[in-house]
């Protein structure tokens, strides 16, 4: 199995970083670039790096020459020639479309360069014959549909949409949209077909996981269709012509009709099912097709309608499958309906936005909320249920107390080599009085104790504390940073932040404090309040105040963490909602930090300290040899110390921790289906692990950034 193979089989890079390695690989220098890649691989394993062009090499991380090593005279020849092999099949490389967009500026140069060394006269360009690349496109030149993509988890890890990595073929070809009524059926096999009431009775206080519909705009001006199988070396046998349907003049595919053209494909080609499907996928992209659109049997559809004589399928019965793994340098083929669309080439679904202060959240949308989708309303799922107005729409008054020290912005390249600990936490700001809500003017303002920028509040001013959380957590924390020291010899440990979910909000007593504020200055009937008084009482607390009480802010804020979730997901039903109860996603909106405001979940970054574990932790109250917090937190009970190192910018969890994902790449859950990104969040909060920022991790994150502008 070749390189490419085994980085797919990983999943761990993005398209462009396996064109590189599929473009070495097809080169007739590739046993120099496989050299050299074993060579660079070599030294890593061993913590160095090469130096004088690999002449010599020196531990990772060391300065002076007391860790140098002579390497010998081969892998600096090797380090010189690799740059001009690729200059000299750069143009047969870029002829079968085996450089990625991003190398085509500098492998042009290179080319160029090897010209002009072999005839100084010439002036050094790129030579025409070499970068046959499309020009670059505006989204204005783009015709964008409307689409519909039901997501099985809650929350969105990254800022793309991608397909499975494991399971069925057919779902690994892309990414599955539709319309809204295919999205909602997808929806009922997700949590049932019972009442909007039942699920939310059943699922409300679980947290179970619904799921989220994403209304979407995609690119769809080369379809693959039945008339282009020739082209891909296809017979179009009965096999394939008879699982296809008829659609306003056009020949449509049905599901098992793409499955079978799967087959065929494979067959034509000698490969076996799984080779055949990527290389369908490559060639298909390679050429530029888009998506393949297929006459969905089963969703959008009932079957008790397609028995009548009359039934025909419409293009409502037709989903598509977008062709996201790009390889041929042309603009995105997912945008997030509520993106600016400034750039057609990044792969984000949510960049762009129409607010850049505000982002995705501020999407401006002429529509009826009424007549507004889920997804449309709460684009980052705030709220479980569908709200009455756009978020984005919310006008949370507040003051700054002024009690945070400024974030030190800081670079990734500055964490090379280092090990690391996730801070999982949830997204609420710090240092804030929140006044109110829309016209909801608050008796008294709501304290923020935050997340993120505890690291440079009071208690990190006044006792050196990065980070609170329940004892059992904390005391985690230290026993896993201890045990890295202690097998590292004594290296620093950072904890680094990580963005939970919306509702992770849940848990923080001012969070609470605030839905009070909103139950105080709401209209909701006797009938609606003894309904929810009564559920309260039966299901989470006997001893509970009641809505109209006087007392429910102290209620709310002195009562268990579980018990205040369960107070607000309870409002986030939809029985509840229909009631008139205040909108749960407004409350954990006025509380969340306002760079949090659109960021996916498990984002890392935005907060890094390094841990001192030679100090004692913190109590609220000091116990035994537990010292007492000058600043107690009033969700937290205890705190670790240690130094703010700065905010780096956000990146997804799978760049970071590759020692958590690699081994459960292709695992499966109980159901038997491929494991999602929550099953990976899970895993990391249950492991903690400790990662080192490797050179290629480093690599990973630095291209992400870049493709995102930053």
């Amino acid at each position: 199995m070749g390189v490419l193979d085994r980085i797919r089989a990983e999943n761990s890079l993005t398209s462009a970083e396996e064109m590189r390695l599929l473009r070495e690989e097809a080169s007739p220098f590739s046993s120099l670039y496989d050299a050299q890649r074993n060579y660079l691989s070599r030294l890593q394993e061993q913590g160095r790096r090469p130096v004088f062009g690999g002449l010599l090499s020196k531990d990772i991380g060391s300065y002076g020459g007391s860790t140098v090593k002579f390497e010998g005279i081969t892998p600096f020849l090797r380090g010189i020639l690799t740059p001009t092999a690729k200059a000299f099949d750069a143009p047969s490389m870029a002829a079968r479309g085996l450089i990625p967009a991003e190398d085509m500026q500098s492998e042009a140069l290179g080319t160029a360069a090897l010209s002009a060394i072999a005839a100084p006269s010439a002036k050094v360009s790129a030579p025409k014959s070499a970068m046959k690349l499309a020009p670059r496109r505006s989204s204005e030149d783009i015709s964008y549909g409307d689409a519909y993509h039901f997501m099985k988890s809650n929350e969105m890890i990254g800022d793309k949409l991608m397909p499975p990595s494991e399971g069925a073929r057919f779902d690994r070809l892309g990414v599955h949209v539709g319309t809204p009524r295919q999205a909602e059926d997808r929806f009922r096999l997700q949590v049932g077909t019972g009442s909007v009431e039942d699920i939310d009775r059943d699922l409300a206080l679980l947290g179970k996981e619904t799921g989220v519909t994403l209304p979407l705009k995609v690119r769809a001006e080369k379809p693959f269709t039945i008339k282009d199988l020739e082209e891909f070396g296809i017979d179009i046998d009965p096999s394939i012509s008879s699982r296809s349907f008829e659609i306003d003049g056009e020949t449509v595919l049905s599901e098992d009709g793409v499955r079978e053209a799967m087959n065929a494909f494979a067959d034509a080609r000698g490969l076996d099912l799984e080779e055949g499907l990527k290389v369908f996928k490559q060639e298909l992209t390679d050429k530029g097709y888009t998506n393949i659109p297929y006459v969905n049997m089963i969703e959008g559809v009932r079957p008790s309608e397609t028995f009548a004589k009359e039934f025909k399928y419409t293009p409502e019965n037709v989903s598509n499958i977008m062709l996201v793994e790009r390889t041929a340098g042309d603009p995105e083929v997912i945008r997030s309906r509520f993106a600016q669309f400034n750039d057609a080439y990044d792969p984000s679904i949510m960049a762009a936005n129409t607010s850049k202060s505000a982002g995705i959240l501020a999407a401006v949308s002429n529509k009826d909320p009424n007549k507004a989708l889920k997804g449309e309303l709460d684009p980052i799922g705030y709220q479980n249920t569908k709200m009455r107005k756009f978020l984005s729409d919310t006008d949370v008054k507040f003051k700054d107390t002024g009690e945070n020290l400024p974030r030190n912005p800081i670079s990734w390249e500055d964490m090379e080599n280092k090990l690391i600990l996730p801070f999982y936490g949830d997204r609420t700001s710090r240092g804030l009085l929140i006044e109110g809500v829309d016209d909801i003017k608050f008796d008294d303002p709501v304290y923020t104790e935050g997340g993120v920028d505890f690291m440079v509040g009071p208690a990190a001013q006044q006792d050196r504390a990065i980070w609170a959380s329940n004892k059992n957590i904390i005391t985690r924390i230290e026993d896993e940073a201890t045990k890295a020291q202690r097998d590292t010899g004594g290296e620093d440990v950072y904890g680094v932040t990580g963005s939970m979910a919306p509702d992770a909000n849940d848990f923080a007593t001012f969070t609470g404090a605030t839905m009070a504020e909103l139950v105080k200055g709401s209209k909701i009937s006797k009938e609606a309040t003894k309904k929810f008084n009564d559920t309260m009482r039966s299901l989470v607390d006997p001893d509970f105040v009641g809505l109209r009480s006087p007392k429910l802010r102290e209620w709310v804020i002195n009562t268990s963490s579980p018990k205040r979730k369960a107070f607000i997901r309870l409002m986030d039903s939809n029985p509840m909602q229909a009631e008139g109860l205040p909108s749960p996603a407004q409350g954990r909106y006025a509380v969340t930090d306002p760079t949090q405001k659109d960021l996916g979940s498990g984002m890392f970054g935005l907060g890094v300290s390094k841990i001192d574990t030679s100090e004692p932790l913190l109590q609220n109250v000091s116990k035994g040899n537990i010292l007492a917090a000058r600043v107690p937190h009033s969700t937290y009970n205890t705190q670790i110390k240690g130094d703010y190192t700065g905010s780096l910018p956000p990146v997804p969890q799978k760049l970071i921790f590759r020692d958590v994902y690699k081994p459960r790449e292709g695992l499966l859950d109980k159901r038997g289906l491929p494991l999602t990104e929550a099953n990976m969040s899970h895993a990391i909060k249950t492991i903690m692990p400790v990662q080192r920022i490797t050179p290629e991790i480093l690599e990973n994150i630095m291209s992400y950034l870049e493709r995102q502008g930053q």
